[in-house]
């Protein structure tokens, strides 16, 4: 669906408080300057992610942000290099700076490389200078 920013914010202001909410926008025209300022406006955080074909930003709207990787060259069934991992593990730290929490999703399972890839970047971040209290439950 393309960009919408009225649509968006009508949207926006009938969330329920008190919750965490994310979008994740899979049409370019979504992922720029003016709608990050409208996610931020309520708190509602971009979902970051990484799939072939489509360039994401890296940016937090929230106190939070989220994170999905579908695996860079083959959506769903590849698995993350290990350099990879070590390279997002920085870009996320950078990220967190200023951030309550990060929540991140694998979903590159069909082959079963999820979880292998959510503990190698476990522990990338678990090295990483100025990340407290890191990790929660893989």
């Amino acid at each position: 669906m393309p960009r919408h920013d009225e649509a968006l914010e009508i949207f926006l202001s009938t969330l329920p408080l008190g919750l965490k909410h994310v979008i994740e926008f899979r049409h370019q025209s979504w992922l720029e300057e003016p709608v990050f300022e409208i996610l931020h406006k309520y708190n509602v955080g971009f979902c970051v992610f990484d799939m072939p074909s489509v360039s994401c930003p890296l940016v937090a709207t929230a106190d939070f942000t989220y994170v999905r990787f579908y695996d860079g060259s083959e959506l769903y069934s590849s698995c993350y290099s290990d350099d990879e991992l070590a390279d997002w593990a920085k870009r996320l730290t950078n990220l967190a700076a200023n951030l309550k929490a990060v929540y991140i999703y694998f979903n590159n399972d069909a082959e079963v490389f999820a979880v292998r890839n959510a503990k190698t970047l476990r522990g990338y971040l678990e090295t990483q200078e100025g990340m407290a209290n890191p990790c929660g439950e893989v």
